[in-house]
């Protein structure tokens, strides 16, 4: 065989394959559009229709989404605080309050706003919103160095007929998201809920004081010899004023765990909006 000839074959099976390729790439692009045609996609936030070009969230839920995410916040206790306000990643509470800081870290995807608030009030109802929501979370989680250590992920319970209502538990399954996503520690169900209680976040009216008093008592170890000396992290979805997530954390160091951090997807914000951050520490 010639080089010449041989040169024109691979010519000629090259431009087979890119055509091939390129058949290929529009059999997708008319399957994806005939199944848009069929069961088309909505915003999992918002329900409006998604153009091609989008994935998860519309234009403006993503637009709102990214207004919420991050910002400045106290990696202990989850407060919004201005970054001139933190000290060591710490605001002044969690740094000279008495019993302070209240966790030993604390993550968070972003504060109680649409369209974050929206995501996680349907993911009570919507368990197939846990790829999405736990991997904020698993990024959130990723990047903290004061993450490291953490040996268990435990996700802060729901009451047994609430689980058998819905079929999950939403917490569960971010803390098994989190934990495999970010190659740390393992998912242990340590805590139970000894009684129902209905989420705070539902209840805005109720005060901090007496959401501390109705939660106390409501969470349970259920085997002290597995968390014990243990560096733990509890997970949960939705924070409102903390009461649920401290006492959790106050029923764990009874049963001697080492130490205590706290990750959510969503917590609302002790800041109104167009208020200074410093007007929090004033």
């Amino acid at each position: 065989m010639s080089a010449n000839q041989s040169t024109s074959d691979t010519s000629t099976t090259n431009s087979r394959v890119g055509a091939l390729q390129r058949i290929s790439a529009r059999c997708r692009l008319a399957s994806s559009h005939i199944v848009d045609l069929i069961c088309p996609r909505i915003c999992r936030a918002c329900d409006e229709p998604l153009s091609s070009r989008e994935s998860e969230l519309c234009a403006a839920c993503a637009v709102g989404l990214s207004r919420v995410v991050g910002g400045a916040y106290c990696r202990t206790c989850g407060e919004d605080r201005g970054p001139h306000l933190l000290l060591d990643g710490r605001c002044s509470a969690c740094r000279v309050g008495p019993g302070n800081p209240r966790f030993t870290a604390f993550a968070r995807v972003g504060r109680y706003a649409e369209p974050l608030n929206a995501l996680a009030l349907r993911f009570k109802y919507d368990f197939t919103l846990d790829r999405l929501l736990g991997t904020w979370l698993a990024t959130a989680i990723a990047g903290r160095s004061d993450f490291d250590n953490i040996e268990l992920w435990v996700p802060i319970p729901a009451h047994w007929r609430t689980r058998l209502k819905r079929g999950y538990q939403r917490t569960a399954l971010l803390a098994e998201f989190v934990a495999r996503h970010t190659g740390r520690g393992r998912v242990v169900a340590a805590l139970t809920m000894t009684r129902r209680v209905t989420p705070f976040h539902m209840r805005p009216g109720l005060s901090a004081a007496a959401r501390a008093a109705e939660i106390r008592g409501a969470f349970a170890v259920r085997n002290s010899s597995i968390v014990k000396n243990k560096s733990v992290c509890l997970i949960d979805d939705v924070s409102t004023t903390g009461a649920t997530l401290l006492e959790a954390r106050r029923v764990l160091r009874e049963a001697g765990v080492r130490s205590i951090s706290a990750a959510v997807v969503t917590k609302t914000s002790t800041i109104k909006s167009g208020v200074d951050p410093a007007a929090a520490e004033s």
